[in-house]
């Protein structure tokens, strides 16, 4: 179990509460549906809005909770960050259309492996390897996918690092999504967000 599957469980033995009571104070008079949602929001923290009841009804200390639910991200994030594999993702938008064209119009997107270890090589060698893969990738579907126009691609170098570049193959930005995405609202106005730095 995560900290935050621990801390519920945990709490709510030493209240004497079912997890079935548990749905029914949180609003859920279907309780197998409430069930379902609660057991998928202490699994992956989807869906916290649900229950921003639980500390109150659970009687857990803001920052208890808090810290339950950073912990339980991060153990998630680092599971994440070992499944990992790099890609580059080529996209393909439609190509304008005059108004009286009627058309079905899709945007593509051409998904490309590159090795598992490209990283280890020196930068301009990996980056160099990563532009020729994705010139072959494009130049074999140029004009073959319906109405479609090369707009770029990413590279996918590492968990949550993405570098975009346009559609001439220049490097346009380098974009680390590195914020903890959980802000806490709870008893007393008092709120808890947590951010990690870049490296």
């Amino acid at each position: 179990m995560n900290a935050l599957q621990t801390l519920i469980s945990e709490t709510a033995k030493s209240r004497n509460l079912s997890r079935t009571e548990i749905v029914q104070l949180v609003g859920y008079k279907n309780t197998s549906k409430g069930l379902r949602r609660l057991d998928h929001f202490l699994a992956t923290l989807e869906g916290q809005e649900l229950f921003k009841q639980l500390p109150t009804i659970l009687g857990i200390r803001d920052r208890d909770y808090a810290h339950a639910v950073k912990a339980a991200y991060d153990e998630q994030e680092e599971k994440a960050a070992a499944a990992f594999r790099p890609y580059i993702l080529i996209s393909l938008d439609a190509k304008p259309q005059p108004f009286h064209v009627f058309a079905l119009c899709f945007s593509h997107q051409l998904w490309v492996a590159v090795s598992d270890n490209i990283t280890e090589q020196p930068f301009n060698e990996e980056i160099a390897t990563v532009l020729r893969l994705a010139k072959a990738r494009h130049q074999k579907y140029d004009g073959r996918l319906m109405s479609s126009v090369f707009d770029g691609f990413v590279y996918n170098r590492r968990y949550k690092e993405e570098l975009v570049f346009d559609k001439d193959y220049r490097l346009k930005f380098v974009r680390r999504n590195t914020d903890f995405p959980f802000s806490f609202g709870l008893k007393g106005n008092r709120s808890f967000s947590f951010r990690k730095e870049n490296e």
